[in-house]
């Protein structure tokens, strides 16, 4: 078993680009595809969209979730929104860190096919076919909007003006009916399933033999996929991310001194199939000091992560057990 990350999580958002030279030159630097924005590339470490993106500021901000994310503007406008796998919204940004997602806010970003953030749905649909849903968040209460030959790998945020962008049946929330006011508010570049290569987008392949048999207790994972299909039904762009996937699942840090978080993956070639292996020590427990979450994950053909199966182990508080990790039970 070959580790392909180690971190400690987060979550997504935007960004623009200063081109100069001829409008053809313009269109390339500022195309929206779905695996990148301009020059920034889903994969690409922070450090790497810095130095493609001279000119504009990288700056720490977060969501209504607490979610860290990287805002990128060029004269006080946002132009997008990174999230880069980082977990703490209040910690420097991590220059090696890899860009997951990106979600663009300026409308000097256009699609192959001309559309761009705060275009009008009916305009859209011009370009991309009739609309197949919208959907309204359980949660969060945003919109997002699927066409009927929209491109992979990306996803549109709407809005109204003044009110919701789409008009949605007594108990509903989804339906085909929108707003005449109803524009793009944001376009979502979530990557596409695999490169060429065979490697997930945005995942990182850092290899290193782990020969580890700890033995495990079987847990039910069942409450850890009906949170992901909540997730999907909502059209969160987490439930796309294996590292975001797993951090939504296992929760935050609560009474416990540390949390590492390993991505394990067979061979660098296989990066649908994950193992999440995470270790909370220093529990404020008196008779267990630490706990080891596996987690055995699937990518399905739609590019959502799945939890096949699960296994926890433990570690005990000196006096009161096994101090290695094991599914035996502390005193």
């Amino acid at each position: 078993m070959k580790p392909i990350r180690s971190f400690a999580a987060g979550i997504v958002f935007s960004l623009f680009v200063l081109v100069t030279g001829s409008p053809a030159n313009a269109q390339i630097a500022n195309l929206i595809t779905g695996n990148s924005a301009g020059k920034v590339k889903i994969g690409m470490t922070v450090g790497e969209a810095r130095n493609a993106m001279r000119g504009f500021t990288f700056s720490r901000v977060s969501d209504g979730e607490g979610i860290a994310l990287i805002e990128v503007k060029r004269r006080n406008q946002t132009q997008m929104r990174l999230y880069a796998g980082e977990f703490d919204p209040k910690a420097a940004i991590n220059n090696s860190s890899r860009i997951e997602f990106i979600e663009v806010w300026s409308s000097n970003y256009r699609t192959a096919e001309g559309v761009y953030p705060r275009m009008r749905i009916a305009q859209a649909e011009r370009k991309y076919g009739k609309i197949l849903s919208i959907m309204l968040s359980e949660i969060e209460s945003r919109e997002f909007a699927r066409f009927t030959n929209q491109p992979k790998g990306v996803d549109f945020r709407i809005a109204g003006r003044n009110r919701r962008a789409g008009i949605y049946p007594s108990g509903s929330t989804v339906t085909t009916r929108y707003s005449p006011t109803a524009y793009l508010s944001s376009i979502i570049v979530l990557g596409t399933p695999l490169t060429g290569s065979g490697q997930g987008t945005g995942e990182s392949t850092n290899t290193q033999e782990n020969n580890s048999n700890t033995a495990y207790q079987n847990i039910d994972v069942r409450p850890y996929n009906s949170l992901i299909d909540r997730g999907l039904r909502d059209r969160q762009a987490w439930v796309r991310s294996v590292s975001q996937v797993v951090v939504r699942l296992i929760g935050e840090m609560e009474e416990m001194r540390s949390r590492t978080i390993q991505l394990l993956s067979a061979s660098p070639e296989n990066s649908d199939s994950i193992t999440a292996v995470i270790t909370d020590e220093g529990l404020l427990d008196d008779s267990v000091r630490a706990q080891r979450t596996r987690l055995e994950l699937r990518k399905d053909n739609s590019g959502v992560w799945k939890v096949l199966s699960g296994q926890k182990s433990w570690s005990c508080q000196n006096g009161r057990g096994h101090q290695d990790f094991s599914a035996v039970l502390c005193n």
